[in-house]
């Protein structure tokens, strides 16, 4: 199974887990990649009223406003929050990989180079926790 960037879009995320589980057969894999609820992105994301995240997203694809985005949660979606709610459907974790980077404000210089900076301050503080995104493989005990 493979989930690449949605999860975060899932409003009950421990349903999500279970059907996850229920779903592997034994020695079956699922791969995750998922941004983190503690990028300054996800937080910006969660502040934002919905209809402003539309509008603004309607103006960068010359779309209807009620045709494009949907919501994000970023519910439980850390890696340690990840990696527990594995362990709590018998699932093992093989691995997981962290990542510092993503392209959002890229543009926009000033508000990069200040991200940036807070991400080496946060990395400093709580390393795992720190990660913009990160990629995760659980497997289901044979």
């Amino acid at each position: 199974m493979i989930a690449s960037a949605v999860l975060e879009h899932v409003d009950d995320i421990e349903g999500a887990f279970d059907g996850i589980a229920s779903l592997l057969a034994r020695g079956g894999e699922a791969v995750m990649f998922v941004p983190s609820r503690n990028a300054l992105f996800a937080r910006i994301n969660l502040l934002l009223p919905e209809r402003l995240k539309r509008a603004a997203l309607a103006l960068t694809r010359d779309e209807d406003i009620d045709s494009v985005g949907f919501p994000a949660y970023y519910r439980r979606c850390t890696p340690l929050e990840f990696k527990a709610m594995a362990k709590e459907r018998g699932l093992e974790v093989i691995s997981t990989e962290l990542y510092y980077m993503s392209s959002y404000f890229f543009s926009f210089v000033p508000a990069y180079l200040v991200w940036r900076l807070w991400i080496l301050l946060f990395r400093r503080i709580n390393e795992v926790q720190s990660a913009e995104s990160f990629a995760i493989v659980l497997r289901k005990p044979r």
